[in-house]
């Protein structure tokens, strides 16, 4: 999925942009740090969890322990993975260059690890 994709999925879905974030891959695409990605991860606020949980989508959880929904094949909704900060993105509310980068050291998987990379050369050249 590319930016304008996501953005429209997100819209689609119609959040309060008060409750979630987008984390991870997706957070990266809506920067424009990645051009695509496969899915979407999305925080969010406990109370908004379990609004979806008692909607009856099932429950489990991520290899760090943070609970998990599959809202859809291609979107995940994470409860409380808290962020450092949040920019707004065309309205979405995406999770900051900062927090993506220590998410994904924290995550530590080779493919994290290669976005780290990529997130530090991007840092780079902005400041250039």
């Amino acid at each position: 999925m590319n930016k304008k994709e996501i953005i429209i999925r997100l819209k689609k879905i119609d959040f309060d942009i008060n409750s979630y974030w987008v984390i991870a891959g997706g957070a990266m695409v809506l920067h424009g740090i990645r051009s695509d990605t496969k899915d979407i991860d999305i925080a969010c606020t406990t109370k908004m969890f379990c609004s979806l949980e008692t909607k009856g989508y099932s429950v489990t959880k991520n290899s760090l322990g943070y609970r998990k929904i599959s809202l859809e094949e291609d979107i995940e909704v994470f409860e409380n993975w808290e962020v450092l900060g949040i920019d707004y993105i065309e309205g979405i509310p995406t999770a900051n260059i900062e927090s993506i980068r220590e998410m994904k050291i924290q995550m530590g998987r080779e493919k994290d690890l290669e976005d780290v990379k990529l997130i530090d050369d991007m840092l780079i050249k902005s400041k250039e």
